[in-house]
């Protein structure tokens, strides 16, 4: 198992074991294969009059302290338990090339990332 999938995989099992119980949530995956031309044009078509507009980017390392106050902020507006992250090994995650984390920025705030594991590149 890659680094990345072996990290997220123990914060995921940490996660199930604290809110199996406590609440009922639901995972949602989008398999590669689903995500067709029709799909990314359904899916333009509904958010192109969105009034927010995100700015993409791939991050850096540099980016580090952005990503972690961004993931403070979203797990301490959760009703689930926080889990901080680990600097060091999200360090070492840039560093793999099937890895690429991406940032939201909206009006100028970093407000969002994503970490995805080699798709299209």
């Amino acid at each position: 198992m890659g680094r990345f999938k072996k990290f997220f995989t123990n914060i995921g099992s940490g996660l199930t074991r604290n809110v199996q119980g406590s609440f009922d949530y639901i995972q949602m995956r989008l398999p590669v294969q689903d995500i067709t031309k029709e799909f990314e044009e359904k899916l333009k078509e509904k958010i192109e009059h969105n009034i927010i507009h995100a700015d993409i980017r791939e991050a850096k390392p540099e980016d580090l302290d952005s990503i972690v106050s961004m993931h403070d902020k979203s797990w301490k507006s959760a009703p689930m338990p926080y889990h901080q992250l680990n600097k060091e090994k999200i360090l070492k995650l840039f560093d793999d090339p099937e890895i690429k984390f991406f940032i939201a920025r909206v009006d100028s705030i970093d407000s969002g990332f994503i970490v995805c594991e080699h798709l299209f590149w």
